[in-house]
């Protein structure tokens, strides 16, 4: 399997592009929301916001990763029938997550904020996850652009209704949701036009989803891993530091926010890439090592010039009081890089379908991250913090890339849910 760099290159870069578009949905908006509707409001419509990207991120693991299996490697008929098939299960998932919302917000309280803020995600969500999913398919289908053209129909959507919105003065918690979610679900419609698909609202989309459960429960397992484990290192800082040790890591993350849309921009569609090799026959491992080199090449290069003009950012960016956090960018540079020399193992353990290596991987990898950070932010301060992480970041790239190596040399031993056997389809594992 050659990496066609040409071919990958003009992917990448519209990926790229799909993400400062798929940010700029998310982030502008806050920016515009928060001037207008006052703290109250905006938490309200915060809460909302943050309860719908945790069921979106539990909708990518569950069914959208395991699509990208599925679909990656098929064309013609054959991908319209598994994007057909796929994105009806999607429907339907977003519609029961709807019903989930509303039932929440009605329990709240139609006089509440919260309550009103989670009855319009009720109502959004089948498009917003729809969108989502066209975003997916294009990358499957080896176009990137489709997927950036498709996040470009959301922010013009958004363009209109908050310009209305500006213009009328009539911004509150439900009509700025709306406003947010307006251009999904005009995308989501649109992106039916984009591919020439139309999701399948039936059995057979149950049937897809039944058969992508036991995969997809390993990819969500893995997600909710990391996200706890992120959420308690918050706390061991939070504990040990105070709220403001929190804000100066965070300030440090957003910090690195340009070189994370490169990143996960390059993840869209090079997982793709990998299902396509797998499924002729490659290995896939050669591949892997050289899309990790040159993200973590891309990583260094400009974590290097953070470090040198950090106090410089810090200070004018966001403020004086913010450049205690400069102790933290060399550690959390480290430990960026990492994850990124990591990136390939995850991508490959994915793209080879073994969610239980996976999972095994990120468990390790959690529990040092916590066990570094506790450990060292009482010898430290924040600056152990941040070593904790580089040191959990380090050890759960070593356990990552030895899982790749262990199933690479067809270590039957190892429990997993499935392994590829066709170029067409997976089936369960023989017992070890």
């Amino acid at each position: 399997m050659r990496l066609r760099l040409p071919t990958l290159g003009r992917q990448g870069a519209w990926a790229v592009v799909d993400q400062v578009l798929s940010s700029g949905t998310n982030f502008v908006p806050a920016i515009l929301l928060a001037r207008v509707l006052g703290p109250s409001d905006f938490g309200a419509f915060s809460l909302a916001y943050v309860a719908w990207f945790s069921v979106l991120a539990i909708i990518r693991s569950a069914l959208m990763t395991p699509y990208t299996l599925d679909a990656s490697a098929a064309e013609g008929a054959r991908w319209r029938d598994i994007t057909k098939r796929a994105g009806g299960a999607i429907v339907l998932v977003g519609v029961f997550c709807g019903v989930v919302f509303a039932i929440v917000g009605l329990v709240i309280g139609t006089s509440s904020e919260v309550g009103q803020a989670l009855l319009v995600v009720g109502i959004l969500a089948p498009g917003l996850a729809l969108q989502e999913f066209w975003r997916v398919a294009a990358f499957a289908a080896s176009r990137a652009r489709t997927a950036a053209a498709n996040d470009a129909y959301w922010a013009a959507g958004q363009v209109v209704a908050f310009s209305a919105l500006l213009v009328f003065g009539n911004a509150t918690v439900v009509t700025s949701l709306f406003a947010w979610g307006a251009g999904a679900w005009l995308a989501a419609g649109l992106g039916t036009v984009q591919l020439s698909v139309r999701p399948r609202v039936d059995l057979a989309a149950v049937r897809w989803t039944r058969e992508w459960l036991g995969v997809g429960a390993y990819f969500t397992a893995t997600t909710a891993i990391f996200a706890a484990g992120s959420l308690g290192v918050a706390v061991i800082i939070a504990a040990n530091i105070g709220n403001v040790g929190v804000g100066l890591f965070r300030t440090v993350q957003t910090m690195f926010g340009p070189v994370q849309l490169l990143t996960i921009g390059g993840a869209s569609v090079f997982l793709p890439y990998l299902v396509r090799g797998i499924k002729s026959g490659a290995d896939g491992t050669r591949e892997s090592q050289r899309y990790s080199l040159l993200m973590t090449v891309f990583v260094t290069i400009y974590g290097v010039a953070l470090l040198v003009t950090a106090h410089t950012l810090l200070t004018n960016v966001f403020g004086p009081t913010f450049d205690a956090a400069a102790v933290l960018v060399l550690p959390m540079l480290v430990a960026f890089a990492l994850d990124t020399v990591a990136s390939g193992a995850g991508l490959l353990l994915r793209a080879r379908a073994l969610g239980g290596r996976l999972l095994v991987a990120q468990l390790i990898g959690t529990v040092a991250r916590i066990a570094g950070v506790a450990v060292l932010v009482s010898v430290g301060g924040l600056r152990g913090a941040g070593w904790g992480l580089a040191i959990g970041s380090g050890i759960t790239t070593a356990v990552l890339w030895a899982q790749v190596a262990l199933s690479s040399r067809g270590d039957a031993a190892f429990p997993d849910a499935t392994t590829l056997t066709t170029a067409h389809e997976l089936v369960p594992a023989e017992a070890g």
